[in-house]
């Protein structure tokens, strides 16, 4: 558990230095060019699923598969360039499926939604520029490299897109300049993956022909084939309901529900380097057949996740009507506001049962998340499609609770049938309890009025309650751990001689 915490701390400085500069975007810039910002969400979400599915699962096959080919002396068996080779497949039979896609597309899907018609094309170079990103972001992870690769595709996101967003502000760009430095961008991340790939000594291409024999092309291949699959239908999850509410309401809508996601997403931010981390260690311990590690990993990063989840989502949740009324627009922003708490709510359940998918995903029952993501992502049709009908933007917000509830519950259950493993503790419930306690302390203090003085007010005052008494209380030794390593890292910055 010492590792994933150290990488996992590291992962989320720098990830949290993004959400600065990201909730700075949302609050004062976003706000400002509502359509556009729905318009390169709806891009992005586009080139991610289709990029998904014509990778061929590489990221799940490199993070699987390396543990047993690594080898410096052979260039780990010329894996990367295998890789590499399966990109190209994929982008060239994404190329000769491209005409139907687009008929698709502009014809059913954004019908109403004359930007994305207009601009559909730009879908091609983001695809190729993603697939080369994903390729070389999950070839590094599996020499535990995360911090320049967060440095790479986050931090540098969030200076780019508001810089686009700015020019368009301005009057420089729109929608089809825009698009143009978003294809710049991306490519520049896939020049940078390489470039970093080569300062590691990790860029080898030589193929070793004569280690490669049929079962490991069968082998690879039969758990790739389920992760296209996987990899499609958990993108599905995550991004049908932005593709939904721009398809059923419009571009704007979508920019009021991509920007108010971007509070939200922060409650996230803490399990994205733990999982990074967390999942070769599971693959390797799966090969060593070591339960003991699994099941220490799954119960002890539960409890970090679970309790940094409840503290992020109620440090929004509590300052949520001043957030919004700081943005320009807030009046049209507000329409966001329980889009917060739904989605919120749901990320906090899917952090308190953290490594399930991983758990599975490198089992030999691999299989099952399969069937559990395309079960999800049917439903997660028909919940939005129900509720975007029946209550708008609040009504994705709800499906996608209700999906994610779902989902992660019926992981839990088949971890516990066929493992015996649980993620939940003694330290489950103290967290619950305190959550609630913090809440109901903190919402009694009254308002002075000032936006920027209530935020800081509640948040301080939230911090002053639940993190000593978690602590104090003692819920969990690798709580404790945490907020030691914290403080430590806060007295480091200060002028104390």
């Amino acid at each position: 558990m010492g590792v994933i915490q150290r990488q996992s701390i590291k992962y989320s400085i720098v990830s949290y230095l993004g959400v600065l500069v990201g909730i700075i975007s949302a609050l004062y810039i976003y706000p400002e060019v509502k359509d556009l910002y729905g318009f390169y969400q709806v891009l992005v979400s586009i080139t991610v699923l289709f990029s998904g599915f014509f990778s061929f699962g590489i990221s799940a096959v490199m993070i699987r598969f390396m543990p047993r080919f690594k080898d410096d002396n052979t260039g780990h068996h010329g894996f990367l360039s295998l890789g590499l080779i399966t990109i190209l497949v994929g982008f060239l039979l994404f190329l000769i499926s491209y005409p139907i896609t687009e008929y698709l597309s502009k014809e059913v899907l954004f019908s109403k939604v004359l930007p994305l018609q207009e601009h559909f094309i730009f879908i091609v170079p983001l695809i190729f520029a993603q697939l080369l990103i994903i390729l070389f972001r999950s070839y590094i992870s599996t020499f535990h490299r995360i911090v320049i690769p967060i440095v790479i595709e986050d931090f540098l996101t969030k200076l780019a897109i508001p810089f686009l967003c700015l020019l368009a502000i301005y009057n420089y760009i729109y929608f089809y300049g825009f698009g143009i430095g978003l294809i710049a961008y991306f490519f520049f991340m896939a020049f940078l993956f390489v470039l970093y790939t080569k300062s590691l000594g990790q860029l080898k291409f030589k193929i070793d022909w004569a280690f490669w024999k049929k079962k490991h092309f069968n082998e690879i291949g039969k758990y790739s084939s389920y992760s296209i699959l996987s990899i499609l239908a958990s993108q599905l999850v995550l991004r049908i309901d932005i593709i939904m509410v721009t398809s059923m309401i419009g571009l704007t809508a979508g920019g009021i529900y991509s920007i108010i996601n971007i509070m939200t997403q922060v409650i996230q931010k803490p399990a994205n380097g733990m999982y990074s981390i967390a999942s070769p260690i599971i693959s390797e311990s799966w090969v060593n057949n070591n339960t003991t590690e699994i099941n220490k990993i799954y119960k002890k990063s539960s409890t970090i996740l679970f309790f940094l989840a409840c503290f992020i989502f109620l440090g929004i949740w509590l300052s949520i009507d001043d957030l919004i009324q700081i943005m320009p627009d807030s009046e049209d922003m507000m329409e966001g506001k329980y889009v917060m708490f739904f989605t919120g709510l749901s990320l906090v359940f899917e952090l308190l049962t953290s490594v399930n998918s991983h758990i599975i995903g490198y089992s030999k029952h691999y299989q099952f998340n399969l069937y559990a993501l395309l079960f999800l992502a049917f439903f997660n049709i028909v919940f939005n499609y129900i509720f975007i009908s029946e209550f708008g933007l609040v009504g994705a917000a709800i499906a996608t609770l209700c999906s994610r509830v779902l989902f992660n519950l019926l992981k839990m259950a088949f971890i516990y049938y066929k493992f015996k493993m649980q993620p939940f503790t003694r330290a489950s419930l103290k967290i619950i309890f305190l959550a609630l306690v913090s809440y109901g302390l903190v919402i009694l203090i009254p308002t002075v009025g000032n936006p920027y003085l209530d935020i800081m007010v509640r948040s301080v005052l939230l911090a002053l309650i639940y993190l000593p008494t978690a602590y104090f209380w003692k819920i969990s030794s690798d709580i404790n751990s945490l907020i030691d390593n914290a403080i430590k890292k806060v007295i480091s910055f200060l002028p104390i001689s």
